[in-house]
Formats: structure tokens, sequence, C-alpha cells
């Protein structure tokens, strides 16, 4: 949910740049014709802005969207980032499994479920019986990494990767601008 209103904080501020642009031309542009940094005037990357902030804001809604699918409707291939079992990391005494439902219901006797432990597939899961993993929990037998950090730790890559590549394209459109000025000259 969080990477949700991340995703949305950072797109709609693009959109409404982007379509109230004679409010940027009018009112902040002029000012930032002013200020140049090594002959590039700030308006020209303030006009791309928009674009960069819309294209950032729809890849985290889209890998938002991805994990709410795949939990909803328990899609697998779209929620595996990581292995990891829980929200918060697991460990043998507690975990997030403690006061749910499957655990008061059908998993009252194990610690934790099949799911988390190492060596389960879709193909074992079924005839999978390692109790050491599921009843008793023994450390490295199960995945202990909670998946909200094996979510974050990956989207923060992907975040950085993002940032490079607007980084990038920023730096591509400052040089086409500068040649193009000095084109024009």
């Amino acid at each position: 949910m969080n990477v949700t209103v991340l995703g949305l904080a950072v797109m709609v501020p693009g959109i409404v740049m982007l379509t109230n642009i004679d409010f940027l031309s009018g009112n902040i542009e002029p000012l930032l014709d002013k200020i140049s940094f090594n002959g590039i005037n700030l308006s020209n990357i303030a006009n791309n802005l928009p674009i960069i902030f819309i294209i950032v804001g729809a890849s985290i809604l889209f890998i938002a969207v991805l994990g709410l699918v795949g939990a909803c409707c328990k899609i697998k291939t779209l929620l595996v980032l990581m292995e990891c079992c829980g929200v918060n990391p697991v460990t043998a005494t507690t975990n997030d499994f403690d006061l749910t439902p499957w655990r008061i219901g059908d998993g009252a006797s194990l610690k934790i479920p099949k799911g988390c432990c190492i060596g389960v597939t879709e193909d074992t899961y079924s005839a999978f019986a390692k109790t050491a993993c599921t009843d008793t929990a023994t450390s490295g037998t199960y995945h202990s990494d909670g998946c909200y950090d094996a979510i974050m730790s990956s989207f923060g890559s992907t975040l950085d990767m993002m940032g490079y590549i607007c980084l990038g394209a920023l730096l591509l459109q400052v040089c086409c601008t500068i040649i193009n000025v000095s084109a024009t000259c």
C-alpha cells in the first residue's frame, strides 16, 4: 500500500505540471531563465521534469499493482522478487503467522507454512514434509527474511537504477541543448 501511495505521490505532480504547463512557463520559467549553470538554463531542465516524474511514478505504481494483483489472485510469479517469509523477519519463537486464521485453524501444530521452507517449490509443495521447518522452525530450514524488507531492498535497487536512467536522460538532454545553442550561434 505504501508503495502505491509513493507511486501516485510522484506521478500526480508530474501530470499536474504537464497539464498546467502555462503555470510553469508563465510563473516559474522566467525565474529559471535567470539561473544558469555553466551556460545551461534551468528552465530547459524544468520543462522535462513532468515527464520524468510521470515515468518514475508510473514505474513505481506498476510494481505495486503487480504485487497487489499477485497477492489478491494468488499468482506466485507476480510475488516472487526474493525468497522471503511473512511480512516481518521470521524467528523460531514468534512470527507473523502466530495469530492468523491459518495458525488457529489448519496450521495449529505448525510454526510456519510450508511455503516458507527452503527447497519448497510449486511441484514439491503438496508432498513436502520437513517437520524441522514447519513444526519446530529450526534455524536454517526456512527463509527468515521478511517479505517487506526483501521487496523494499529490491525496490530500492530498482529505484536507484531508474534514477540513473533519468539522470542519464537529463544529461543527454543538457548535451543536446548545449549543442543546439552552440550551433545557432
